[in-house]
């Protein structure tokens, strides 16, 4: 069974982007969340579908490395009882067992949950799929968030129970009719570890910041979002940072602070990132021509556009492009 097809854009005219994005300090609901099997055999290289999804992968068995390229360039090495949290937004590659440089890059086959665990796959994961674009663009800005069974034991843990909670679920020979309740529960279960481990590791004055429950707190919560919806509607306007706080209903000094704090950079450097993710991906899925990005993404020349793409993903927009095709 290969990547069901989901709507990206499903319940946008019932529940618009910005008012996603503003609730995403507060319960988040998983709707229309569902989770699958990956039974693979080494070597591989392969990428999930892009979208507005955020997916999350955790590893029964097996050994594979995440590569990302934004918003910063990193790797990540995962291991039996560790996961990631990663957004369909964002570009990155799965590697496993050492594949060579002609090794082809594939899409992973997912498989019913009801299956189960494999004893004879070379690697062995559970991946949910939920399609929430507000998660999937805050996930996309602030880059993959791993859950590592040594680090985060006590996180990790509480992960697990729910894996192992919906595991029992699909044993199950009856189909209850309130399954899917089940595994959105457990679906926000995960969640909220994920952002606590992620709290828990930051440094004190984000940790303040995301344990602070004051009127101001989700107000500038609520602005920061709605100022980042704002811009993607129109994202290849002239946005100031000025321009982006009046947005938000804030001092541009107040947003600085407040933006920096909830998504680690400048405004002017995230919606730089944006921008050039957004073009990234008109690349290979509208084949958008050279100085054509260029112009959109607004740049005086080809020549300046490309030494940007390569500043923040290490290579030129055509190797780029290549790359991101199976």
């Amino acid at each position: 069974m290969t990547q069901p097809d989901f709507d990206a854009t499903a319940g946008r005219a019932e529940r618009p982007l910005k008012d996603d994005l503003e609730k995403l300090s507060h319960d988040v609901r998983m709707d229309g969340v569902a989770f699958w099997r990956v039974h693979e055999s080494v070597p591989w290289r392969k990428r999930l579908d892009p979208g507005a999804f955020v997916y999350f992968l955790a590893v029964i068995s097996g050994r594979l490395t995440l590569r990302v390229q934004f918003p910063e360039q990193e790797v990540i090495h995962l291991g039996p009882g560790d996961a990631v949290s990663l957004s369909g937004m964002s570009q990155h590659l799965f590697e496993a067992g050492r594949p060579g440089t002609a090794e082809p890059t594939g899409r992973f086959e997912l498989l019913d949950f009801a299956v189960g665990r494999s004893r004879d796959a070379d690697v062995d994961l559970m991946i949910g799929v939920a399609p929430h674009e507000a998660m999937a663009l805050a996930n996309m800005i602030n880059g993959p968030l791993p859950i590592l069974k040594a680090r985060d034991a006590e996180y990790s843990r509480h992960i697990w129970k729910a894996f192992e909670f919906l595991e029992d679920e699909f044993r199950e020979r009856e189909m209850h009719f309130d399954r899917d309740q089940i595994v959105r529960r457990m679906a926000e279960i995960m969640s909220i570890n994920i952002n606590r481990a992620i709290s828990h590791r930051g440094d004190r004055g984000v940790r303040n910041f995301t344990a602070r429950r004051s009127k101001a707190y989700h107000r500038n919560m609520r602005g920061i979002w709605r100022s980042l919806a704002q811009f993607l509607l129109r994202p290849f306007d002239d946005w100031s940072v000025a321009r982006l706080a009046r947005s938000a209903g804030m001092s541009r000094t107040a947003y600085c602070e407040s933006f920096r704090l909830v998504t680690g950079m400048t405004p002017k450097k995230s919606i730089s990132r944006i921008r050039l993710a957004l073009i990234a991906r008109k690349l290979t899925a509208d084949n958008l021509p050279l100085d054509a990005a260029a112009d959109l993404a607004g740049y005086n020349s080809t020549a300046a556009f490309i030494r940007a793409f390569r500043r923040e993903f290490r290579e030129t927009p055509a190797r780029w492009r290549a790359a991101q095709r199976p």
